[in-house]
């Protein structure tokens, strides 16, 4: 369920032109994770 409302928010963000889909890939890929958060990165979008 989570996962699906960060997809409809994410699809909104670009819809409305807050954020592009590339915008967003590049702040998930520059996201520092610590040492326990990185079994839980999220795939690329």
């Amino acid at each position: 369920v989570c996962s699906q409302i960060l997809l409809a928010m994410i699809k909104e963000a670009s819809t409305k032109r807050i954020l592009s889909y590339g915008e967003i890939e590049e702040r998930l890929m520059s996201f520092k994770y610590g040492l326990n958060d990185k079994p839980n990165k999220g795939p690329a979008v």
